[in-house]
C-alpha cells in the first residue's frame, strides 16, 4: 500500500511597520472600599471604537484618538466611572469604583413559583434572539504540577446565535507551552468547546441550567432563592439556584436579571464534579476522573436583545493512568469586541481536519498585527510564566521559528525561506528505478499521476486608517502534496525549484498590492497571482518531466538563480548537469 509523503517545515517571517499617532492610556481599576483589583472590568471609549478589559490585576491599556475622548469603566455591582483620556494619560492612574450594596431579602423562597417563572421567562428571552457578529479575543492559561505549562492567545471572527457562539473563524494566535516530564498538555479545542455552551438550550454537552425549561420543569430540577435586588441604572434581581440532586448533571450558580425585561446581565455557573462535559483525553490511556467547571457569562442589551459581552472560565481536570495522576487547572477569558465588525481573515485554504491549535502553530508571525492587537495586558504572574516557558518550553507565534526537532509541533505546511530548503520527510521503501515509462514530456508520463505538488500564497490584510497593510508568505501544502514514486538524484532540486518559482509569484503579488486600499481588489489580485503560479508550475512540471530532463531543469534553475540568487543545481550536487 502506497503512502503519501509530507514535507519538512520552514518558516518565513515578513515584517512590516506602520505607526498611527494616538494617545496611549494605562491605568488600574480597583474596589474603592478594599483597594482590591477588579478583573475583567469593561473599558471603552464612550464615542465608540477602542475597548478592552482589565486583566486579573486590574490593569488595562487603551489607545484613544484624542486626549478629549472619554473612557468609561464599568462592571456589575459597581458604579460606572467616566474619565477624560487626557487626565488618564498624565500618569499611571488608579480608578476606584464604588461597590453598590444589594438590598437583601433573607426570606427563603425555594418553593416560590414566581422565582421559577422569572428564570423561565428569562430563558425565553435568551431564545428570542438576533444573530450578530463581532471580533473576539480568547486567552487561556494552564497549570500542572505547580507551574505554568501553557498560554494561548487568539483572535477570531465570531458569529453569535443569541447567548451561544455559533462559529469561530481564526484570525491569528500565539502559544507558549512547556512539557511536564517530557509530555505536553494542550487544550486543543477549548475555544470551540466553550462556544458550544448554550445556557438557554440543552445540547447534551454541558450540565443543565435553569434557563432551559418551563417553570414547572425547573421546579423539579432546582431549588432557587431570590437573594435581593442589586441597585443599578436598571435594578437587577439576584437569584441563586442549586440542583436538587447533586449528580453532576445540573449547574448551580447565580443569575442577575434585569427587573424591567428579565434579560440576564450575568450568569455564574458552577459544577464541582461534572458528569456531563465536552472534555476528552487526546490519546487512549489516561482516564478523565473528574471535571470541575466554573463559567461566568456577562450580557449587554442591544436593541432589546441580550448579547454576550464576556465569558470567563475556570476548570480543573483530574487524569488517572497506570503510572500517575495529573491535575490540570486552566483559566481563560473570551471577550467579544467591535460588535458588528469583523477582521479581514487571511486568504489561505486550511486543511479541513486542522483544529485551531494546529492552525496557530502554523501561522507566520505578524509583528505589526500583535503590536496593535487589543489583547489584555499581561499580569506580572503571566510575564514570569512566559519567561519560564521561553526558557523551558516553546514559543509559537511569538516571533520565533517553530522547533525543528519536536515532533509534537511538526506540520505539513512549510514556509519558503532562502536559507532553508525543504525535502521529503518520510519515504516508503526504496527500490532501484528501472527507467521504464519515463519520457521527456510530462503529459504522457505514467508517473505524473503519482506526483502532486501544491503551494499556496498566504495573504493577511488589515485596514489601517484609509489604507491596507499586507502580510504574505509562500506556503508549501504538504496536506495536498504527495510524491509516490522513488526518489532520484534530482528530486530535491526539482522540489525546491518548484517552491522557489512559487515564491517569485508571491513577490510579484506583493508588488501589485502596493498602494491597494480596497479589500476586494486585493482579493482579486491574490486570485490572479494564484492562477499565474499554478500555470507557471504546471509548465515547469511539464517541461522538466519531474526533473528528469536535466537541460530543462537547468533553464528553470537559471530563472530562479537570476531572481533569488539561489543555485539549486549546485546546492543539490547537480552542477555538472547544466
Amino acid at each position: 500500500m502506497t503512502r503519501m509523503r509530507s514535507f519538512l517545515l520552514s518558516a518565513l517571517l515578513l515584517l512590516a511597520t506602520l505607526g498611527v499617532a494616538q494617545v496611549r492610556v494605562k491605568a488600574r481599576v480597583t474596589d474603592a472600599d478594599t483597594g482590591e483589583p477588579l478583573p475583567y472590568c469593561a473599558v471603552a471609549l464612550t464615542g465608540g471604537g477602542a475597548s478592552t478589559l482589565t486583566n486579573e490585576e486590574g490593569w488595562f491599556e487603551l489607545n484613544a484618538p484624542s486626549p478629549d475622548d472619554t473612557v468609561r469603566m464599568a462592571t456589575l455591582g459597581y458604579g460606572t466611572v467616566r474619565m477624560r483620556v487626557g487626565d488618564l494619560a498624565l500618569g499611571r492612574a488608579t480608578i476606584r469604583l464604588v461597590p453598590q450594596d444589594i438590598e437583601l431579602r433573607p426570606l427563603e423562597v425555594t418553593r416560590n413559583d414566581r422565582v421559577y417563572r422569572l428564570l423561565a421567562e428569562s430563558g425565553k428571552r435568551l431564545r428570542k434572539h438576533r444573530p450578530y457578529r463581532s471580533k473576539l479575543y480568547f486567552g487561556l492559561g494552564t497549570h500542572c504540577a505547580g507551574r505554568e505549562v501553557e498560554m494561548v492567545e487568539a483572535f477570531y471572527n465570531a458569529t453569535f446565535d443569541g447567548p451561544r457562539i455559533e462559529a469561530l473563524e481564526l484570525k491569528n494566535g500565539r502559544i507558549a507551552i512547556a512539557p511536564v516530564d517530557q509530555r505536553y498538555f494542550v487544550n486543543l479545542n477549548t475555544s470551540k468547546a466553550i462556544m458550544r455552551l448554550d445556557v438557554a438550550q440543552d445540547n447534551g454537552l454541558f450540565a443543565a441550567t435553569p434557563f432551559q425549561g418551563s417553570a414547572k420543569e425547573l421546579r423539579r430540577a432546582f431549588d432557587v432563592t431570590l437573594e435581593g435586588v442589586q441597585p443599578a441604572e436598571v435594578p437587577l434581581y439576584r437569584i441563586r439556584f442549586a440542583p436538587r440532586v447533586d449528580d453532576g448533571t445540573h449547574f448551580s450558580g447565580t443569575a442577575w436579571l434585569d427587573t424591567a425585561t428579565l434579560a440576564p446581565r450575568r450568569i455564574e455557573l458552577h459544577c464541582t464534579d461534572c458528569s456531563v462535559h465536552p472534555f476528552r483525553p487526546l490519546w487512549e490511556g489516561p482516564q478523565l476522573d473528574s471535571v470541575q467547571l466554573h463559567v461566568t457569562q456577562d450580557f449587554v442589551s442591544v436593541d432589546g436583545s441580550p448579547q454576550l459581552e464576556l465569558v470567563t472560565l475556570d476548570y480543573t481536570l483530574r487524569y488517572r493512568s497506570e503510572r500517575r495522576n495529573d491535575v490540570v487547572h486552566s483559566t481563560g477569558v473570551m471577550h467579544p469586541f467591535d460588535r458588528g465588525s469583523a477582521f479581514v481573515l487571511p486568504l489561505f485554504d486550511y486543511d479541513a481536519q486542522q483544529d485551531d491549535y494546529r492552525k496557530i502553530t502554523f501561522l507566520p508571525y505578524d509583528s505589526v498585527f500583535w503590536a496593535g492587537a487589543p489583547q489584555l495586558l499581561r499580569t506580572e504572574q503571566q510575564r514570569r510564566a512566559l519567561d519560564f516557558l521561553r526558557t523551558n518550553g516553546q514559543l509559537l507565534g511569538h516571533g520565533l521559528d517553530l522547533p525543528r526537532h519536536a515532533t509534537f509541533f511538526e506540520s505539513n505546511y512549510a514556509f519558503w525561506s532562502a536559507e532553508r530548503r525543504i525535502g521529503i520527510k518520510y519515504s516508503f521503501p526504496q527500490r532501484t528505478y528501472d527507467g521504464q515509462g519515463v519520457v521527456a514530456k510530462y503529459g504522457t508520463a505514467p508517473d505524473a499521476v503519482k506526483v502532486e505538488l501544491v503551494a499556496q500564497l498566504y495573504l493577511a490584510m488589515d485596514p489601517v486608517g484609509d489604507s491596507l497593510r499586507f502580510h504574505s508568505a509562500t506556503v508549501f501544502d504538504g496536506f495536498r502534496s504527495y510524491w509516490l514514486i522513488p526518489e532520484e538524484q534530482e528530486t530535491d532540486c526539482y522540489l525546491n525549484l518548484f517552491f522557489d518559482l512559487c515564491e517569485l509569484e508571491r513577490r510579484r503579488m506583493a508588488e501589485r498590492l502596493r498602494g491597494v486600499t480596497d479589500v476586494e481588489v486585493a482579493r482579486r489580485i491574490h486570485a490572479e497571482c494564484t492562477r499565474d503560479m499554478e500555470r507557471t508550475t504546471e509548465r515547469y512540471r511539464r517541461e522538466t518531466a519531474l526533473g528528469r530532463d536535466r537541460k530543462a531543469l537547468a533553464r528553470w534553475n537559471a530563472v530562479v538563480n537570476d531572481a533569488l540568487h539561489i543555485d539549486n543545481l549546485r546546492l543539490f550536487g547537480l552542477e555538472g548537469e547544466r
